[in-house]
C-alpha cells in the first residue's frame, strides 16, 4: 500500500488567452496585444486582408497558458 500522501496541485489560467498571427512569406505579424487588433476577430480580419492583398500564406495560433503549482498547505 502506498503510504505517501498525495500532493495537491493548483491549476490556474495564466495571462488569459493568447492569439497571434504571422505570414509564412514576409514579416507581417499581429496579435491581440496590439492597438490595431485588440480582439481575436480583429486578428482574423487582418490575416484575411493580408492574404487577399498579397496572396501570401498566414498562420494563427491561439491558446491559453496554464500555471501548475503545489498548493500552499503541503505536509
Amino acid at each position: 500500500m502506498n503510504t505517501k500522501a498525495a500532493k495537491k496541485i493548483k491549476v490556474e489560467a495564466f495571462h488569459g488567452t493568447h492569439f497571434h498571427a504571422g505570414c509564412m512569406l514576409c514579416t507581417f505579424a499581429t496579435g491581440i496585444h496590439t492597438d490595431e487588433t485588440p480582439a481575436a476577430q480583429d486578428v482574423r480580419a487582418a490575416v484575411y486582408k493580408h492574404v487577399r492583398e498579397t496572396g501570401h500564406e498566414c498562420w494563427i495560433e491561439s491558446g491559453t497558458t496554464w500555471h501548475y503549482s503545489l498548493t500552499e498547505s503541503q505536509p
